[in-house]
C-alpha cells in the first residue's frame, strides 16, 4: 500500500496546486482501476517513472480546461454584460494594447469588431493564433475556450453575442 499511498500523495499536491478537479476524477479512476485489477503489484508499475509522466502531462492539457470559466466572472475589467435573457448573452469586450485574458470559455457566438486591434489567441493544445481585427468586422465562432492577449497599439472594442444553448 506504500505505493499507492506515496502516489496519490505526489499526485494529490500536484492537483491542489493546479485546482483541477478533472485531474482529480483521472488520478481517483486510475487508483481504483488499478487496485481492482492486481493490488499492489499493479500499484508498483504504476508507480513508474513512465507513468508519472504521463499523468504530469495529462494534468498539463487538462488544466486549461478544468479551469475555464466564464469571461465575465474571471475577467471583469475587460467583459461587461449587456443584456442577457434564455436566448443570448450580449458582452461589451474592451483590451487594452498588453492586456491579457485567463482562460475562459464562450458557448457558440457571434462577434461585431467596433474598434479593430490584434490578439494572440491560445488554445487549450498549447496552439496560438495572431488575428487582427478590423472595425466592422462580423464573425460567427463556434463554442471555444482560450486566452488571448492583445499584442497589438490599439484598443480592441467588439460586441459579443454569445447564443444559449439549447
Amino acid at each position: 500500500m506504500w505505493v499507492q499511498d506515496s502516489l496519490r500523495a505526489k499526485v494529490s499536491v500536484a492537483t491542489r496546486e493546479n485546482n483541477n478537479p478533472l485531474a482529480q476524477r483521472m488520478l481517483a479512476s486510475l487508483l481504483i482501476t488499478a487496485a481492482k485489477i492486481g493490488g499492489e503489484k499493479t500499484m508498483r508499475s504504476f508507480a513508474s517513472i513512465r507513468f508519472a509522466r504521463f499523468v504530469a502531462v495529462m494534468m498539463v492539457l487538462c488544466a486549461p480546461l478544468a479551469r475555464a470559466q466564464d469571461p465575465v466572472k474571471i475577467d471583469p475589467a475587460h467583459y461587461k454584460v449587456e443584456l442577457e435573457n434564455d436566448r443570448v448573452r450580449v458582452l461589451e469586450f474592451i483590451s487594452d494594447p498588453g492586456d491579457k485574458e485567463g482562460w475562459h470559455s464562450h458557448p457558440a457566438f457571434v462577434v461585431y469588431v467596433v474598434t479593430g486591434g490584434t490578439l494572440r489567441i491560445n488554445t487549450p493544445n498549447g496552439k496560438s493564433n495572431d488575428v487582427e481585427f478590423t472595425a466592422g468586422d462580423i464573425l460567427y465562432r463556434e463554442p471555444v475556450t482560450h486566452a488571448t492577449e492583445n499584442i497589438g497599439k490599439t484598443q480592441l472594442r467588439a460586441i459579443i453575442v454569445e447564443l444559449a444553448t439549447p
